[in-house]
């Protein structure tokens, strides 16, 4: 019988015990501690891939094991009433893998797209945590040096929003007031970028696997020249690859992934 290795339990706000509930009615065996060496078939459950579970989660994928990676819903884990969680094959953020894109799953979700802005004059970029894989994580370097390319690159105000978190000291000004004068964003590939397309800013990345990648330009590209064209086909796949707190728990989010 395969086992699975739940490692969300000990954060207990992040719903880990339901997910262990859901793989034994799945069949599994689950456990929060490793015990026996992975085998072809096994689970690992992740929050995030952080540096410290990397060489664990390589022992299962070495073997033929599933990596499922959670973190926190694309449009916040709070959303439209509900507990929302993304979820992925082997890394997150768009780096893994899950189903493809579903247009009537998207339209459920009721997020409403705005036109694209015409004006706005800042360049704010969308500072991260950096945390997460190595692989995945903004690098520690990137706002520095983004900011200083920015400046050889446009005549545009440059602004920083600093990340949210309670560890940030961030201004508590929503995103939708912050961006009132944007004429695009900037991210390593964060989830508030995902939010400012939703609004019809326009966002230039640096993480070439970025979920939101296939609706905006790489940061490379001319500032001046944004992506202005469908957004839906990206935000298919962005609602396919995030799950709700009831898929969780009757195993729909495992069986799409396993």
């Amino acid at each position: 019988m395969p086992s699975a290795l739940v490692r969300v339990l000990h954060r207990s706000p992040y719903q880990g015990h339901h997910m262990f509930t859901a793989l034994q009615g799945m069949g599994y065996t689950s456990h929060t501690r490793p015990r026996d060496l992975p085998r072809l078939g096994d689970v690992l459950v992740l929050w995030n891939r952080y540096p410290h579970d990397e060489s664990l989660a390589h022992a299962f994928e070495k073997v033929g094991g599933h990596v499922i990676v959670v973190e926190n819903g694309f449009f916040g884990r709070d959303f439209k009433g509900s507990e929302w969680y993304a979820m992925a094959r082997s890394q997150h953020n768009g780096a893994g893998e899950w189903p493809d894109g579903d247009k009537d799953r998207w339209l459920k979700l009721g997020v409403k797209l705005a036109p694209w802005r015409q004006g706005g004059n800042e360049i704010v970029i969308l500072a991260s945590r950096g945390l997460g894989s190595r692989a995945v994580a903004e690098p520690s370097d990137w706002l520095h040096k983004t900011g200083y390319d920015l400046l050889r690159r446009t005549r545009r105000p440059i602004r920083v929003r600093k990340h949210p978190g309670p560890q940030a000291n961030c201004s508590t000004v929503s995103l939708k007031a912050d961006l009132v004068n944007a004429h695009a964003v900037v991210t390593w590939g964060s989830g508030a970028a995902l939010k400012a397309l939703t609004m019809g800013i326009p966002v230039f990345y640096g993480f070439d696997k970025w979920i939101g990648a296939d609706a905006a330009r790489p940061l490379k590209h001319d500032l001046e020249d944004p992506f202005l064209d469908d957004r839906e086909p990206m935000f298919h796949r962005v609602a396919t690859a995030m799950r709700s707190l009831d898929e969780i728990k009757n195993g729909e989010a495992f069986r799409c992934l396993l």
